[in-house]
């Protein structure tokens, strides 16, 4: 990601988005497949862990098809990453920390996909839809906005940072920063500097309100249609949460917007529900229901699963790009 503006034609960021066994093509090598990407993602991951994997669960979104599904499932085999049990990630995420019972809309913001998943929550939380777009995800918003304080620049001092790629870098290097900031002041300056001389804007949150509102716009229709009714609660995983405007946005369509949820949500809900996901035969379906309230056959972190293997050792693997 720090180089992705210096190198674009070295970049590929969409093998998770595109995950099936079909090449590239020009410029990548051309035996090069999503799936090969998505191995090396795996093993930097298994690299990154303090201790060996015995197994996974798979925290899934949305909108992966069968094909796909099976295609992860080949990956991680050869990966040699055995896989216990699959789930779909708004199940588990909300299922982490249920709100009151009745339909609630599920949004999700991938790097290039919006996924929207419609659930009922009772004694169980179900999967009942969803609804997905892949003109809308973060790359989109992070180019608006990153376009938006571009344009304050040449504006207010004729700088250009979008001009050069490594003045480019810097800007999108810096926009969470600029998020951040922008959680608890109306506006902020941001300041950039190029050829000897330092520049100065003051950017400000209505402004990339305004800057992405098409985008918002996509969101709150998604949402919409995948109510079937009255939009009601709202659950934003924290990508989606840190979209400035998204809540309100919702809020004006009549939705309820509820608490984001915590970071790595669908993975904690994937462990916890895990004897749930984990089938006495061996084999790995997609769980698309988990039932979370307490009884004798409740599910609890301690507990070991059908397959006797404790719950404590397998390991979790949330599959959305960062």
């Amino acid at each position: 990601a720090q180089r992705a503006r210096l190198l674009p034609r070295r970049v590929y960021d969409r093998f998770w988005e595109r995950l099936d066994d079909r090449e590239l093509g020009s410029p990548h090598p051309g035996h090069l497949t999503p799936a090969d990407l998505v191995h090396a993602h795996l093993g930097e991951l298994l690299r990154d862990m303090d201790q060996a994997t015995e197994a996974a669960l798979i925290a899934a979104p949305g909108h992966f098809n069968a094909r796909q599904l099976g295609i992860l499932l080949g990956v991680m085999e050869a990966a040699g990453i055995p896989v216990k049990g699959m789930v779909d990630a708004a199940v588990a995420s909300v299922a982490t920390q249920p709100p009151s019972e009745g339909s609630i809309i599920h949004v999700d913001i991938l790097l290039h996909r919006l996924v929207v998943t419609r659930l009922d929550v009772t004694h169980e939380v179900v999967l009942q839809g969803i609804e997905s777009d892949d003109g809308v995800g973060l790359m989109a918003f992070r180019d608006a906005w990153a376009r938006h304080i571009a344009t304050r620049f040449i504006r207010a001092t004729r700088f250009d940072p979008l001009k050069l790629a490594d003045t480019e870098q810097e800007l999108f290097d810096r926009l969470p920063e600029v998020l951040e900031s922008l959680v608890g002041a109306p506006e902020i300056d941001v300041a950039m500097s190029a050829g000897g001389r330092n520049h100065r804007v003051e950017i400000t949150r209505s402004g990339l309100i305004h800057a992405t509102s098409e985008l918002l716009q996509s969101v709150v229709r998604c949402a919409t249609d995948a109510a079937d009714g009255p939009l009601g609660g709202v659950v934003l995983t924290e990508r989606a949460g840190g979209i400035p405007g998204l809540a309100d946005g919702l809020s004006a369509a009549g939705g309820s917007p509820l608490p984001s949820l915590a970071r790595g949500a669908a993975a904690s809900g994937a462990l916890r529900f895990a004897s749930q996901l984990v089938r006495s035969s061996g084999d790995v379906v997609l769980t698309t229901r988990l039932g979370v309230t307490e009884s004798p056959n409740s599910v609890r972190e301690a507990s070991p699963t059908p397959d006797g293997v404790p719950v404590s050792r397998l390991s979790l693997i949330h599959i959305s790009e960062p």
